[in-house]
């Protein structure tokens, strides 16, 4: 769904970024699935990939490692955002 949804944007000339809310905690659960959802979206265009820990549940450190996970995988601009 996440490929097919990404298509039919591109196809009607919108800008689309892929916000991966709660990623960070999904990744912790289920790397593999986790990772196919990325690549999913990899799959039907390339755009700005944005990963999400916005209830606190990550430490810096799994952060960083699962950025860097993401980063390796993905050919595109990476940004993540976090709870104050």
């Amino acid at each position: 769904m996440i490929g097919d949804t990404v298509r039919f944007l591109k196809d009607h000339g919108k800008f689309v970024l892929y916000d991966a809310e709660h990623c960070f905690d999904g990744y912790k659960l289920d790397p593999d699935y986790a990772a196919a959802t990325w690549l999913a979206r990899k799959k039907r265009a390339r755009m700005p990939w944005c990963s999400a820990t916005t209830n606190g549940g990550c430490l810096p450190g799994e952060v960083a490692q699962i950025t860097t996970v993401a980063r390796g995988m993905l050919n595109c601009r990476v940004g993540i955002h976090t709870p104050r």
